[in-house]
């Protein structure tokens, strides 16, 4: 098995769901017996799929649908179904978004068989909605949404990397900048492979994309526990500087210092005197699994 894609999935009908599966099954140029679609139902408030529906897709895609029989959020989910996963590479979908054209897998599949990287990177479409008019942008090669993106089953596996289990929101940072930074070979497709589909009931799009202070607290933990983890690999990197000016606006919020009682006295909270090494060249480059 070659590519495994993982979707997590809750409150999403069978109408939400349809152009994702839809998307998948009508790629080309593709040997579906070498891709698996997982599909994770978190919790029994997950809204049933059916039999008949999913009928409309297995008879091309290999789909492996797992019932959880508790919630236990996005993240965990998703660690669910890579646990479970037999390809070579994984990718995670939403299951209200959509891959981008016929020809996304055929991409992905030929790159990650050419170069081999520990993670594969790409173009992605956002899509938002502004006084009542769709826009659309192309963000490349982002290295904290997961969209877009193939990973290195055995690299996860080497570099402990997994989806934490105290991050409920704003899991994607801590998991795509780990994947990010310990990755010794990275490549990139330059097209656009993913649309991420405006959903207004989303943590990042509900209310005009206005953080509240649960979400914004829970995007510092991610980060947070990223930068720890980053220091005990000993590995200082570029993501410092975007860091800094961020603390700085955000230290002289009260709500986020009484949650994170480091946050005021240190650009990345977990850094003591090692932050003045944080653009420090990566460890050199050595053989792995």
């Amino acid at each position: 098995m070659k590519l495994s894609i993982v979707i997590p999935h809750y409150q999403e009908d069978q109408g939400k769901i349809f152009p994702l599966l839809s998307s998948i099954k009508n790629q080309v140029g593709v040997n579906f017996n070498e891709v698996e679609v997982i599909i994770v139902d978190d919790g029994p408030e997950a809204i049933p799929l059916g039999d008949d529906f999913m009928e409309l897709f297995n008879s091309i895609v290999n789909i492996r649908y797992f019932k959880l029989p508790g919630n236990i959020g996005r993240g965990l989910c998703r660690q669910y179904g890579l646990n479970r996963s037999q390809g070579d590479y994984v990718m995670f979908c939403d299951a209200d978004d959509r891959l981008h054209s016929v020809a996304v897998l055929g991409l992905f599949l030929k790159e990650i068989e050419t170069n081999r990287p520990d993670l594969c990177l790409s173009q992605f479409i956002q899509e938002k909605i502004v006084d009542g008019k769709h826009q659309y942008g192309t963000i490349s090669n982002d290295s904290v949404w997961l969209h877009g993106k193939a990973f290195n089953r055995k690299f996860l596996e080497y570099r402990n990397i997994e989806f934490h289990s105290d991050i409920e929101l704003y899991e994607d940072v801590y998991f795509v900048g780990l994947a990010y930074n310990l990755a010794e070979r990275i490549s990139s497709i330059p097209f656009p492979t993913y649309v991420w589909i405006n959903n207004e009931e989303s943590v990042t799009r509900k209310d005009n994309n206005l953080f509240d202070t649960k979400e914004f607290c829970s995007l510092i933990k991610s980060t947070d526990l990223k930068f720890e983890r980053l220091e005990k690999e000993k590995l200082y990197t570029r993501f410092h500087r975007y860091t800094a000016p961020m603390h700085a606006y955000y230290s002289k919020s009260t709500r986020v210092t009484k949650l994170f009682p480091g946050f005021r006295s240190s650009p990345a909270p977990i850094f003591s005197s090692t932050a003045s090494r944080s653009l420090s060249p990566r460890p050199p480059s050595r053989s792995i699994y």
